[in-house]
């Protein structure tokens, strides 16, 4: 009876792992034009990445409704998000417009990095409410029943 029950448990996680690689690869279909953006090499390529993941942000329907909590408020706002990162769009787009030798073009580029890096933070956060939770919440009840159905069985024998 072990047998099985190992059997069965094997098959679930099989499936759970090969739904987490699919949901994985898909994320990083989109959030590869942040790190891209991350990454350039100037504001013109940080400009234009960042057009193309909020593309793919729209391509992908993530953009309705929110992400982090299940509260809706600025913070969590998709649509906010998107303005951030056209905000970003915008400093990248002013930035390529200046010189490279003034000081306020260097300042201009650290800040651009900072806020990158605080806004690929909330990446994953906009996976996870777009049907992370789901699968996230799905493996947790399926690991705590097969750890159940486990104990169970080892009880019995």
């Amino acid at each position: 009876m072990i047998g099985k029950f190992a059997l069965a448990s094997l098959a679930v996680g099989l499936v759970l792992s090969v739904l987490l690689v699919v949901a994985s690869i898909d994320n990083s279909r989109v959030d590869s034009w942040l790190h891209r953006a991350k990454d350039a090499g100037n504001p013109e390529q940080v400009a234009e990445f960042l057009g193309e993941y909020k593309d793919a942000l729209y391509a992908k329907d993530r953009v309705d409704g929110q992400y982090y909590t299940i509260w809706k408020y600025p913070a969590s706002d998709m649509e906010t998000y998107v303005n951030i990162i056209d905000g970003l769009k915008q400093r990248a787009v002013a930035l390529a417009e200046q010189t490279a030798v003034d000081e306020s073009y260097q300042m201009g580029l650290i800040n651009l990095e900072e806020d990158l890096d605080d806004i690929d933070a909330r990446s994953f956060s906009v996976w996870f409410a777009n049907g992370g939770y789901v699968l996230a919440i799905f493996c947790g009840l399926a690991w705590t029943a097969f750890i159940v159905l486990g104990v169970i069985k080892m009880c019995q024998y």
